[in-house]
């Protein structure tokens, strides 16, 4: 992608953005003061498509360089979930134009390749991640309905480091709900964190 189509596209996301305030529906509450026009955005895996578990959730190393580039370049300021907390408590503004960056589920390729660009920014961001999937140390994880290889995966020892580094803090993203059930008669797989389990003899869990 080039560089002036992703600026294009980067200045429309976040222009959009900073208008949902004003698209709330009546009666909705106001925003908390003091989060500034907070923009979050949510990664997964930094990855080529060939190599990406979910290609559709993935963007690749340049494409991800090339974003956080393009943020700082034009006046974003990397924000932790921890300052967001303070002025949601009306603790501390944050800074002007302020960006939250989020991971999901726990992908090695956020040491390999979003780490270092992190660092690079001293962007914090904020990892979330699912407990059973980073028990074992070896093997394979069970991803949804497929099994995944366990190397896929963040290790502690680049956990722990990345932590380490105060850059990055770390959700829950679910200890074992990231996955699929069968929530109807008709054996249907549905997200097991907003469906209830649904067995021949029993019928729905309880």
């Amino acid at each position: 992608m080039r560089l002036g189509l992703l600026g294009l596209l980067m200045a429309l996301l976040l222009s959009f953005t900073q208008l949902l305030p004003s698209l709330q529906r009546p009666g909705a509450a106001a925003p908390t003061a003091g989060l500034g026009g907070l923009v979050v955005l949510g990664f997964h895996e930094i990855a080529e498509p060939a190599q990406a578990v979910i290609p559709d959730y993935s963007v690749t190393p340049e494409q991800f360089r090339a974003q956080i580039g393009w943020l700082h370049g034009h006046g974003y300021h990397f924000v932790s979930l921890d300052q967001v907390l303070q002025a949601r408590a009306g603790q501390r503004p944050l800074p002007s134009q302020p960006v939250l960056l989020s991971f999901d589920d726990g992908y090695r390729s956020v040491y390999t390749e979003a780490f270092p660009v992190l660092k690079q920014y001293q962007a914090p961001a904020l990892l979330a991640l699912v407990g059973s999937w980073l028990e074992p140390e070896a093997g394979l994880v069970s991803f949804g309905d497929q099994l995944l290889p366990r190397e896929h995966l963040l290790s502690w020892v680049q956990l722990r480091e990345m932590v380490g580094s105060g850059l990055v803090e770390v959700a829950s993203h679910t200890y074992d709900l990231h996955k699929g059930i069968t929530a109807n008669p008709q054996s249907n797989s549905e997200p097991a964190v907003t469906s209830r389990l649904y067995g021949a003899a029993k019928g729905y869990e309880t």
